[in-house]
């Protein structure tokens, strides 16, 4: 099966889902579901972007251990 028959078949269930949707889920409930849809992405871009600052954190926190471990040495006569 290539790829163009693949994407033929997920756009036939996507049409197939959203004609189930309407026909069996009222207006309310799916402004209800898709507001729930919305924060759960916004609760992995919290998960996300706390875990991006970690990282950020910790690489500035190798940087300077480097930079204390590479003292320049002053040498005098």
């Amino acid at each position: 099966m290539n790829n163009e028959s693949m994407v033929k078949i997920m756009d036939g269930i996507s049409m197939l889902h959203e004609t189930i949707v309407k026909a069996l889920i009222p207006i309310e409930a799916q402004e209800h579901f898709r507001s729930s849809h919305r924060e759960a992405l916004l609760g992995v871009r919290a998960v996300l972007d706390h875990s991006i600052e970690k990282l950020d954190e910790h690489a500035i926190e190798v940087v300077q251990k480097r930079k204390d471990v590479h003292r320049p040495i002053k040498i005098t006569e």
